[in-house]
């Protein structure tokens, strides 16, 4: 399960950092996963869930893809 979520949180972050619509994520969100990154948190439980939101707010259909799938959208 571990290696799921960590093949999963790389392709949710890779939609993330590819987004048009990067703008849409809070700022302070946006810090705390690079921070989160930095420090290799981004990978556990907290990471996952925090980089989950913030891909939703960017772009929906293509999270729910990798989610339901775990193929890249």
């Amino acid at each position: 399960m571990v290696i799921r979520r960590r093949v999963i949180a790389r392709k949710l972050l890779d939609i993330l950092v590819a987004s048009l619509y990067a703008d849409r994520i809070p700022r302070a969100m946006g810090w705390r996963i690079a921070d989160m990154y930095q420090t290799g948190e981004l990978w556990g439980v907290e990471g996952f869930k925090l980089l989950k939101k913030a891909c939703m707010m960017v772009e929906p259909d293509k999270t729910v893809m990798v989610l339901r799938t775990g193929r890249d959208a």
